[in-house]
């Protein structure tokens, strides 16, 4: 049995990850994708019935694909070979599995095997045009000093957003990126622009186990939005500066609030799959992590002077520091925008 781990939205969007599936053989592979906006990309080329979704990490997915099946598939679209051969080399490492694996970086037409060779696939993927090349060697991204932990981002290019658990921490300006942490807090990141407020939403990290990304753009490729029917929910979410948790959050929910430009529009996104209106509470700094203006109807911008400020004032006065409210999504609108006015914050609303 063939267990095929994919990574991102982009081997979908390019449709590489379709053609790897009908290349795998006439018995159905297990399929497992980690990440939400993979997650996305998923429902929009209707794959839901084709690839699962367990909520794990990457790695977390190689283990269990490595109980189920015989031999490992890894396959990305990465934005250049050593980003997509780094993470592959990344997600082995921590999975620790000992069977036939091989990566396809469908961008580059590359692939590695790790572990005996499985000579079917090599020839198979041989023959569509990849080229063999050696596993990615890790020469030490982690280690300590003077009482700091360091760690080397090591695919970071110029321009790229860093992102530790999917918020913005800074931008490289370099492609030496080391971040620095001291007693679970970071307190720098070399080669990079940093983003305090993201940093400061962080809180406590464990710089050895975190996940750490660099990309200029979540969702860098072309696609078209898939609207999918679902019950009517209740209740309202609130998301302050973590997009990525939206799927768990919007279970059930008739709309949500968003703190955060980048947050607002990736909810946003995401949720007009589904018809689920957004308010999103910005200041203007938006970083443009995903180029979506995509909103379903009935959402409304409101563009106060520190979104980061005001969302703690809506979680606390109106969802009482939880992350969700049994109330009318539109008496949460007129609500949140009422305060925003009583405190002098807002500038602007947009419907």
């Amino acid at each position: 049995m063939i267990g095929i781990l994919f990574h991102g939205p982009e081997i979908f969007d390019t449709g590489w990850g379709q053609k790897i599936l009908e290349l795998s053989g006439e018995c159905k592979p297990e399929c497992m994708l980690g990440g939400t906006m993979g997650r996305t990309a998923v429902i929009d080329h209707a794959l839901e019935g084709a690839v699962e979704v367990p909520g794990l990490k990457p790695s977390g997915c190689l283990r269990e694909l490595a109980i189920r099946c015989n031999r490992i598939i890894i396959a990305s679209y990465a934005k250049s070979q050593n980003s997509g051969h780094v993470f592959a080399a990344t997600i082995m490492e921590r999975a620790g599995i000992g069977g036939p694996t091989i990566f396809l970086e469908c961008n580059s037409m590359t692939l590695a095997a790790w572990n005996q060779p499985d000579h079917e696939l090599l020839d198979l993927f041989g023959a569509e045009g990849f080229r063999m090349v050696e596993p990615y060697k890790d020469g030490g991204s982690i280690w300590a000093g003077g009482g700091d932990v360091l760690r080397r981002v090591r695919a970071a290019e110029p321009g790229d957003f860093i992102l530790l658990n999917g918020i913005i921490v800074g931008e490289a300006v370099s492609e030496d990126v080391v971040i620095v942490s001291r007693n679970g807090q970071i307190i720098d990141i070399r080669g990079a622009n940093i983003k305090q407020h993201g940093v400061e939403h962080l809180g406590e990290v464990d710089l050895r186990n975190i996940k750490i990304d660099s990309t200029r753009s979540i969702r860098g490729t072309e696609y078209t939005p898939r609207r999918v029917d679902r019950e009517s929910g209740t209740g309202v979410a609130f998301i302050n500066h973590s997009a990525f948790d939206i799927y768990e959050a919007a279970k059930g929910i008739s709309g949500a609030v968003a703190v955060g430009d980048d947050t607002s529009a990736i909810c946003a996104d995401i949720l007009y799959r589904f018809n689920i209106p957004v308010l999103g509470i910005v200041d203007g700094d938006r970083d443009a992590l995903l180029n979506s203006n995509l909103a379903s109807k009935g959402s409304v911008k409101l563009v106060v002077k520190s979104d980061d400020e005001f969302g703690s004032v809506v979680q606390d006065k109106i969802f009482n520091g939880r992350n969700r409210i049994e109330m009318d999504f539109n008496d949460v609108v007129e609500w949140v925008a009422q305060l925003a006015d009583d405190e002098g914050l807002l500038v602007d609303r947009m419907m």
